[in-house]
């Protein structure tokens, strides 16, 4: 082989020698994590570290909350090289939301994997100006006073008080105590206890820090303390937030808040709630009561945190501040194991070690990125745990353990490295086919744990050894190893079945492939092969050359198989199975042959050899003892020469060593003995014979275990220990077999008889023997014995004795006592113990002594097992009110009960007294609760009497829960004065009546309907309406007014009316309480049904039965619906239609009127006839032909014509036209003549062309008619003259598809030497719309040419602007407007003739600005009448109003042309519009008039008794005038019928 492979080998081998052995590597890790919160003054800047380690270094990168990375911002936000994120100083304009309050993080990066930092709160706070203030504080003599430092909300997060000045000499700082007058709690309030006269002349001010700029503020202006005599009882009043929450770091201290203001001073006392109850809080060393009623807690622990609440109360009543304490410890996190190496496929697991309170979520990165769980990755949460199971290589990297609550975040970090991995094949290369002489590379990519080799054969043997033949491998930078094999010049003996196999110590893989090469068949040398015995024997033939057709085998002359054992396969191989030496060995020949009978032969010589097998060994368990010796010996039944022999010992390999006592001796080629000339208790465990030879090995397992009599390894001691704490007795011994360990109590006080010893609830013995006592007693005192036994030797055993020292203890912590005021009172405790033993009393922090109140009285006695003490209390008063600690103390412990004392009394009178609700039957009450006596208040008796009576011995009463404040009273009379007074009830009594509360019942609406109602039309649109008053005893109050209802309806539903569809309207009392409405707005010719309802101040009353009543008849306020028209012929047209809608009708329709004329582009003609007809068609007849008819139609009643219809267009048909309208004939020259005409004046039709006659005339002789056909935009006609002396005749006809019409006049030339100035083109009357170009002609003949002269209005027109004459003669006025209408005339003249025609321009304009005027206004509508002033030339089409309210919007109304005046509706009562019109022609819109303005009636006022306004029912278009009345809120009157606004009347 050339050495170029041994090149590639090195290669390799270095490149794996860096990878894995050259570097230490260490995934990334913060050496300076940044902090979870940074705060900062943009005066002051901040910069954020950020370090790493690593190896290889990591890369440090900021990023945000979403990922993306920071980018430098000038002058505001800086990256620096080695991590450091900076923020420089700014100015206050210069703040960025995104830079300076955000979130960031650090994030670290290697090839290793990635990890972040906890979350950085960065919060930049701009510096502001700010001042602190001290306000006066009001107080009663005796109590505490609370000063405050006022510092301003933004900047409350920043700036802490320091201290407090009195009279700028003296300095009291927060947690200091002088003297128990002041303390300052850490918001900064100080709280002054028993205030007296001379607290007030201090002054007091206070001194602040801002913790991010260190900018010192003192309070300008001193507060003072500002003592008030009190003038009798005052209820606590809390001088501090009523509920408050605090939250203290673990193991700081915390004082809640609690300060009341009263007279008596208010005694406090705290209560806790402890799962749904409210227990004493236990005062001790850590809780104590400072001044008022401030409660300490002194190194805060977990089991501290919950709501506490202070109840501060006197003789005058009670009240309670709630405080709710939170308690944070920092967090800390921390994953074990911190670095783990997994094989691929395996299982890894982390935990994360959580340390702080609380802990609201832990989650999991990995890399950087979240971990979500899946049928591979699970995620648990207590312990927090996480489990990746069936490792993939993208599994390595580094893992985080992220914990976060409200305050705080902590991450910990953790490494997971993948182990050895099995080669894994990432390409490898294909089959191929193809001619010799070209060269071949082969390539395989594989990767693995160790990096893997690769090794190449060609058909299972080695590549030939061959110049041609060249293997290279080297590893890349990502641990992928990359192995090819170059064939140069290949030919037909180098193909076959090529394989790259990579391996490494955890398996190894392998990819086959055949390149076949062109040629005859050739069989490569095979070297010597060799079999196991017992296995299978595979020989590939490494046949070359392609195609070939056979590939066979032989032995002996005998072409194989010849027998079950063997397998020939088309490709080659040979398979013998179950191989054995005596008929498989041998020589084989391999055979290849192609199609054309070429062939080869190859021999190879197979040997087949035989593994070792082992005599089976008997197992040595149970019988040695130490001392003893112990020989395996290890035979071979069979196998090859050479053997080789090794013992392992638990998996471990076993020598020959003289301090472990263990020889090896070889007795002859095919036995070993292992040989332990002592055994002990360290020689057990399982022993393996493993020999082996060339064919294979063969192992065999012995155990051998050594019998161990017990001995101690912790051996028990006598134990002293405190009762009521945990102890353990140790008792722990070693042996083979496991020894038993049992423990058993001594009977009696002496050792000796011993009984089995029965395990109580709270004590439980280990698997390692130690006997444990959860809480030890007294009775777990004595001697015990432990025992230790296997059944080898007699065991071991000791007895040790226990002593339990019994400290002070209290069996009952506490207890609640209650007695009637002025009664006695006796505590007593009783404390368990060894004595001596000594009881001692206190309340509120001081001790019980005899020099203390003389009520109070104190006695103990000694008992066996402790001590019992006793206080009695006589005359007990409110005061004795508390809690009351007794603490019991011997040499080992001290314990505290504390037994509350409650005084009872009868409840003081409910305070308070207020009306909630009135009505007219009941009245709604509240009080305040009083201070209850201490016992709780059972009922509330509410008494109440009509106010003009005394009250009586029994009054009329209501009694209420003592749980509820409220109540309302039943069944009173309405509009009655009532006496109301509360008493409270306890257990011991009822208290003195409250003050007593005079309160009036309600009105009620009325319960009578009104009567005899009338109803009469007043005309089309309005109805009279009259009734009388209900009967009086039905009228609740006093009666304000009426309502009127009303509604249409038809004739069936004249006695079924809904009573939610009426609208109504309101009137006013008359002086005999009747009254009359005007119901106006109705629709006409309707009829109504109505109905009246009596209201006073509480609403309306019952209906009366409706009546009904019709307005008049009047005109159709609605058209004909569906106007029709079709065309009979060119003078007669059909139109039908069908009745106006029913509700436009207005009455009886009596026939109709059908009005048409003719309608031109510009203007409609003067043409108008009316036609009357009953029936719902008629045919018109008489009609111009092929003229556009504009029809309307109009229905009307006995009082008059109704609205028309919007125009219907229909055309005639077409006719033959009538003649040209007129024709002249001018010279043009000598011998030509030009005729022109005009077209017809009735063309009934598109023309198609004109047909221009010609005579010649020769001495009164017709010589002959010439006819030609002319387009229809042919309107002049040149021709020559034939003879000089002949006279022509002219004439011509127009012709529509119907034919030819008439023709027109003759006219005729006679000759002429001569050509006077003439004018071909025709004068006449020119309409045309405004902002039109007009063309005016002037076409002109003459020899010479004569010129052009224009005149407007006989004055020579001036050319410019929009006017401009062409070399043709033709004038043009462009944009023509009104001024533009005259006369215009063209003259010519040369000497031989003279010519003028006229023009008489008329302008159609869109029309003038109609005057408008206001004929009527009432409240929702106004009634409008117009005058026109001009139509422009054009008919009028109709009208455009413009309307807004104040303060609205305009809005816009379209009316026909056929009217002159207009009702404007559905317009708000009491309010002020503005109007304007224009009008409308085909045009255009003219110019609006001159805005209106004009009031609808009603008016808006607050003041007066009366509200006259409009109201607007539901179901009902037409709004109609009311009157209402306030009652407590102004009336909102809503039009949902229209979708309009809410309207206040």
């Amino acid at each position: 082989m050339s050495s170029a492979p041994v090149v590639w080998c090195w290669t390799a081998l270095f490149f794996s020698l860096v990878w894995s052995g050259g570097l230490d590597l260490q995934g990334p890790l913060f050496l300076h994590e940044p902090p979870h919160r940074v705060e900062f003054s943009n005066s002051a800047g901040a910069k954020v570290d950020c370090t790493a380690h690593g190896s290889p270094s990591p890369e440090v990168e900021w990023v945000l909350a979403d990922g993306s990375p920071v980018h430098q911002v000038p002058e505001l936000r800086l990256l620096f090289p080695n991590g450091s994120l900076v923020f420089p100083p700014f100015p206050n304009e210069r703040y960025r939301h995104d830079v300076h309050a955000t979130l960031y993080r650090c994030k670290l990066k290697s090839a290793l994997g990635t990890v972040i930092s906890r979350e950085v709160h960065v919060k930049a706070v701009v510096k502001q100006k700010y001042d602190v203030q001290v306000h006066d504080e009001y107080v009663i003599a005796g109590n505490t006073a609370v000063l405050k430092c006022k510092i301003p909300n933004y900047v409350t997060e920043y700036v802490m008080v320091t201290s407090w000045v009195q009279d700028e000499t003296v300095n009291i700082y927060p947690n200091t105590d002088i003297g128990g007058k002041y303390v300052v709690l850490s918001n900064g309030d100080l709280y002054v206890a028993n205030v007296g006269p001379g607290d007030g002349y201090k002054n007091y001010g206070c001194r602040t820090v801002n913790r991010l700029t260190g900018e010192v503020q003192t309070s300008m202006y001193p507060g003072r303390i500002i003592v008030t005599e009190p003038k009798g009882n005052v209820q606590p009043r809390i001088s501090v937030d009523k509920y408050n929450a605090r939250r203290v770091v673990l193991g700081e201290d915390v004082t809640l808040p609690c300060v009341a203001q009263g007279h008596p001073v208010p005694g406090y006392y705290w209560k806790r709630e402890l799962q749904g109850q409210s227990v004493p809080v236990a005062l001790g060393e850590r809780l104590t009561i400072l001044s008022a009623g401030l409660l300490r807690i002194s190194k805060v622990r977990l089991e501290d945190r919950g709501v506490y609440v202070c109840f501060a109360n006197n003789s005058a009543g009670e009240e309670s501040v709630r405080v709710t304490l939170e308690i944070t410890a920092p967090l800390s996190a921390h994953v074990q194991p911190q670095v783990q190496v997994v094989d691929v496929g395996k299982e890894a697991s982390f935990q994360c070690i959580v340390n702080g309170y609380p802990v609201s979520q832990v989650t999991w990165l990995h890399n950087g990125k979240p971990v979500a769980p899946d049928h591979r990755v699970e995620l648990m949460a207590e312990p927090p745990r996480l489990t990746i199971r069936q490792l993939a290589k993208e599994d390595r990297g580094m893992y985080q353990c992220m914990v976060s609550n409200n305050w705080d975040q902590a991450q910990a970090i953790a490494e997971l490295d993948m182990g050895d991995a099995g080669p894994e094949l990432l390409y490898w290369f294909s089959e191929q086919t193809l001619q010799p002489g070209p060269m071949v590379s082969l390539k395989c990519v594989a990767t693995g744990n160790p990096p893997p080799q690769f090794t190449w054969t060609l058909d299972g043997f080695p590549l030939p050894d061959h110049p041609r033949f060249l293997v290279g491998q080297y590893v890349t930078i990502q641990d992928d190893v990359i192995s090819h094999v170059n064939v140069t010049n290949i030919k037909a003996e180098d193909g076959g079945e090529y394989t790259c196999t990579a391996h490494n110590s955890v398996g190894k893989i392998s990819h086959s492939a055949r390149v076949n090469v062109y040629g005859l068949p050739y069989i490569r040398e095979m070297p010597k092969i060799t079999g196991v015995a017992g296995s299978s024997l595979i020989v590939k033939c490494p046949v070359a050359g392609y195609p070939i057709e056979t590939i066979t085998w032989e032995r002996d002359g005998q072409l194989l198989p010849v027998n079950r054992r063997q397998r020939v396969y088309a490709n080659g191989t040979l398979v013998v199975e179950q191989t054995q030496r005596n008929e498989d060995a041998g020589t084989y020949t391999c055979q290849a042959q192609n199609r054309q009978r070429n062939s080869d032969r190859r021999n190879v010589e197979v040997q087949v050899i035989v593994p070792p097998k082992i005599l089976p060994i008997n197992p040595m368990t149970g019988v040695l003892r130490e001392g003893m010796r112990a020989a395996i010996t290890c035979q071979i039944m069979e196998g090859d020469l050479p053997i080789t022999f090794r013992w392992e010992r638990n998996g471990r390999a076993v020598s020959n060593n003289l301090a472990l006592g263990t020889v090896i001796r070889r007795i002859d080629e095919f036995s070993s003995s292992l040989i332990i000339e002592q055994v002990t208790s360290a020689h057990t465990g399982n022993y393996t014979c493993i020999a082996s030879n060339v064919a294979g090995d063969e192992k065999h397992i012995v155990p051998l275990t050594v019998n161990v009599p017990p001995r101690w390894t912790v051996e028990p001691a006598d134990s002293s220990v405190a009762a009521g704490r945990e102890a353990t007795l140790h008792c722990q011994a070693d042996g083979y077999p496991k020894p038993a360990v049992t423990w058993k109590k001594a009977v009696g006080e002496q050792p000796g008889e011993y009984k089995d010893f029965l395990f109580e609830p709270n004590v439980q013995q280990f698997q390692n023997g130690s006997l444990n006592f959860l809480h030890i007693s007294k009775e777990n005192e004595g001697q015990y014995l432990c025992e230790a036994k296997n059944n080898i030797g007699a065991g071991v055993s000791k007895v040790i004795y226990l002593k339990v020292n019994a400290p002070a203890h209290f069996p009952q912590k506490s207890k609640q006592i209650q007695v009637v005021k002025g009664e006695q009172a006796h505590l007593q405790c009783s404390s368990l113990g060894d004595t001596p033993m000594e009881i001692q009393w206190k309340t509120g922090g001081q001790h019980i002594s005899k020099e203390g109140d003389q009520r109070y009285s104190v006695r103990g006695q000694h008992l066996a097992e402790g001590m019992v003490s006793e206080l009695s209390i006589e005359r007990t008063i409110r005061q004795d009110t508390g809690i009351f600690t007794c603490t019991a103390t011997n040499a080992y412990g001290s314990d505290e009960m504390n037994i509350q004392l409650i005084v009872q009394e009868i409840p003081e009178p409910p305070r308070n007294v207020r009306v909630m609700d009135q009505l007219s039957r009941s009245i709604g009450i509240s009080w305040t609760q009083p201070y209850a006596g201490n016992s709780p208040i059972t009922n509330y008796i509410v008494q109440y009497k009509p106010g003009s009576d005394a009250w009586p011995n029994q009054p009329a009463k209501v009694t209420v829960p003592g749980s509820q404040v409220t109540t309302t009273l039943q069944n009173l009379r309405p509009s009655q004065v009532y006496h109301l007074r509360i008493l409270a009830e306890n257990r011991l009594g009822l208290s003195d009546p409250s003050q007593i509360v005079q309160v009036s019942t309600l009105e009620e609406v009325p319960s009578g309907a009104p009567i005899d109602i009338r109803a009469e039309a007043k005309s089309s649109t309005e109805l009279v309406v009259t009734w009388e008053p209900p009967s009086r005893e039905t009228w609740n109050g006093n009666l304000l007014g009426y309502h009127v209802g009303y509604q249409e309806v038809s004739s069936e539903e004249t006695n079924n009316v809904a009573q939610s569809s009426y609208t109504f309207k309101s009137v006013e009392v008359r002086p005999h309480f009747g009254g009359e409405a005007v119901l106006q707005g109705l629709s006409k010719y309707t009829t109504y049904g109505i109905i009246v309802q009596a209201y006073n101040s509480r609403g309306s009353g019952p209906a009366s039965d409706p009546v009904t009543a019709r307005t008049l008849e009047d005109a159709p306020t609605l058209p004909p619906q569906n106007v029709q028209c079709s065309v009979l012929s060119a003078q007669s047209l059909h139109i039908s239609w069908e009745p106006p809608l029913p509700e436009g009708r207005n009455g009886i329709i009596q026939g109709y009127k059908v009005t048409y004329h003719s309608a031109g582009e510009w203007l409609d003609n003067d043409d108008q006839q009316t036609k009357i007809i009953s029936q719902l068609r008629t045919t018109i007849s008489g009609l111009r032909k092929y003229t556009n008819y504009s029809m309307t139609v109009l229905a009307f009643t006995s009082s008059g014509d109704g609205v028309r219809s919007e125009p219907t267009y229909c055309q005639t048909e077409e006719d033959v036209p009538s003649a040209p309208a007129e024709i002249k004939a001018v010279l043009s020259a000598p011998d030509k003549i030009l005729v022109s005409w005009l077209p017809p004046k009735f063309s009934n039709g598109p023309l198609v062309g004109y047909t221009f006659y010609m005579s010649q005339m020769e001495d009164g002789r017709e010589e002959g008619t010439h006819k030609r056909v002319l387009s229809p935009s042919t309107e002049m006609h040149e021709v020559e003259r034939v003879k000089e002396s002949s006279t022509l005749e002219f004439w011509v006809t127009a012709s529509t598809r119907i034919g030819e019409g008439e023709s027109t006049r003759v006219i005729s030339m006679s000759p002429s030497k001569t050509v006077p100035a003439r004018i071909a083109s025709f004068g006449r009357e020119v309409i045309s719309a405004w902002k039109q170009n007009v063309y005016l002609h002037c076409k002109r003949v003459g020899f010479p040419l004569p010129n052009a002269i224009w005149r407007l209005n006989e004055l020579p027109l001036e050319v410019g602007g929009r006017r401009t004459i062409f070399p043709n003669a033709t004038l043009v006025i462009k944009d023509i407007q009104s001024v533009d209408q005259a006369n215009y005339s063209c003259s010519v003249e040369n000497q031989y003739g003279r010519d003028e025609i006229g023009y008489s321009l008329k302008v159609l304009v869109p029309p003038e600005a109609p005057v408008l005027s206001v004929v009527d206004a009432f409240t929702d509508s106004l009634h409008l009448r117009w005058s026109d002033q001009g139509n422009g030339g054009s008919p009028i089409l109709g009208y455009v109003i413009n309307y807004k309210r104040d303060h609205g919007d305009w809005e816009e109304l379209q009316i026909s042309a056929r009217t002159d005046e207009h009702m404007l509706r559905n317009l708000w009562c009491g309010t002020r519009y503005l109007l304007y019109i224009t009008a409308f022609n085909r045009i255009g819109t003219g110019l609006p008039c001159d805005i209106v303005t004009a009031h609808t009636k009603g008016t808006v006022t607050h003041g007066y008794r009366f509200i006259v306004g409009c109201s607007r029912g539901y179901g009902h278009k037409h709004p109609v005038w009311s009157v209402t009345y306030p009652t407590q809120s102004q009336t909102l009157i809503t039009d949902n019928s229209q979708g309009a606004s809410p309207r206040q009347a």
